[in-house]
């Protein structure tokens, strides 16, 4: 009766496991096609637009290359995901920091504020860490376009628990 039971137990582990592989490749099939396949779909409206002539090419390219740089991104940032198991705050805040410093090299008007606290390096589900560095990006792409900041600050902080916040001195 005991081997009986060990084996069933063995049995649903392993349907968890694979139950959980498919649904994660599912998920990640889900990010591709929404976030690469809208991409792909803006690029080729692009070159149907410059082999017809409808608008002008100087704008078209500027989109096709804005659209081709989204999807390198998201590839970039799902392959980030894929090759890790388990994500630690530091791996986030690294990979935000570099993103940022970069991103905000394109706005000399705006400066950029960093304050990071790490006290205990709690680890994320690469699910978890991707989610919140896109809401991360979102976030700052939102003050850029909207708030008409001239400063942005960010706090990473994290001990038991994790916090980020960031701030601008926008209108809103």
């Amino acid at each position: 009766k005991l081997n009986a039971v060990i084996i069933e137990q063995k049995n649903l582990s392993e349907a968890a496991v694979l139950s959980a592989e498919e649904n994660e490749r599912k998920r990640i099939a889900a990010d591709l096609h929404d976030n690469i396949g809208a991409n792909a779909a803006a690029i080729m409206a692009g070159v149907g637009y410059l082999k017809d002539g409808i608008y002008n090419s100087n704008d078209v390219l500027g989109q096709l290359e804005e659209n081709a740089s989204g999807m390198v991104n998201n590839l970039n940032e799902t392959i980030w995901v894929l090759k890790n198991e388990r994500l630690r705050f530091t791996d986030l805040s690294d990979r935000f920091k570099l993103w940022l410093q970069r991103h905000l090299a394109n706005y000399p008007e705006i400066k950029y504020h960093l304050t990071e606290e790490i006290i205990e390096d709690l680890e994320f589900t690469p699910n978890k860490s991707l989610q919140l560095f896109l809401i991360l990006k979102e976030s700052v792409n939102n003050a850029i376009k909207h708030s008409q900041c001239k400063d942005i600050h960010v706090f990473l902080h994290c001990d038991k628990h994790w916090s980020i916040t960031i701030e601008d001195n926008g209108i809103g």
